[in-house]
């Protein structure tokens, strides 16, 4: 075996691993009791499922058009999507957050390990809410938790957190 085929080999088996560890730490967060009350909390919210099922068939074939293909489906959002071309995954759900609003989240990560830029960020978050303002959020380093190289943008659902950035022009 030549030496790329065994890089190629290692960098796979670390992917793996690294798949394997956050499909457990997925599986222990879902068992918490507080988690399993919120999403029976968000099954029984009504506000929560209209907006779920009015906007998954649209997400869904603007998705599928951009040459997406659904891996995993959750009761929580569209759930993990890959674009093999450009080696990226979308998983996105949806939250009713601590201020009450119904919050759609994206996260992009890609097959090679390192942060997606921002141009296909942006991108897969028009596909997925097109014409609604998506949030970047920095959060402080004593509150920052990432598990891997994902990047994340928020869309606030019902109005916006944001003043008019624009009302002077563009952005």
């Amino acid at each position: 075996m030549g030496q790329q085929a065994r890089l190629k080999r290692s960098r796979h088996e670390l992917r793996r691993a690294e798949m394997t560890a956050m499909k457990a730490q997925d599986e222990e967060t879902r068992a918490r009791p507080e988690i399993q009350a919120l999403f029976a909390q968000m099954s029984a919210d009504e506000g929560f499922n209209a907006r779920l099922a009015a906007d998954l068939p649209d997400q869904k074939r603007r998705l599928a058009e951009a040459g997406w293909k659904q891996q995993v489906a959750t009761s929580d959002g569209l759930g993990i999507w890959d674009h093999r071309r450009s080696r990226l995954r979308l998983n996105h759900s949806l939250s009713r957050e601590t201020d009450g609003l119904l919050w759609g989240h994206v996260s992009l990560s890609s097959a090679g390990g390192d942060l997606p830029g921002w141009y296909p960020l942006r991108n897969a978050n028009w596909l997925v809410y097109p014409g609604l303002t998506g949030l970047v959020v920095v959060a402080p380093e004593s509150r920052h938790v990432n598990i891997s190289e994902v990047a994340h943008v928020w869309t606030c659902l019902e109005g916006s957190p944001l003043p008019d950035f624009g009302r002077f022009g563009t952005i």
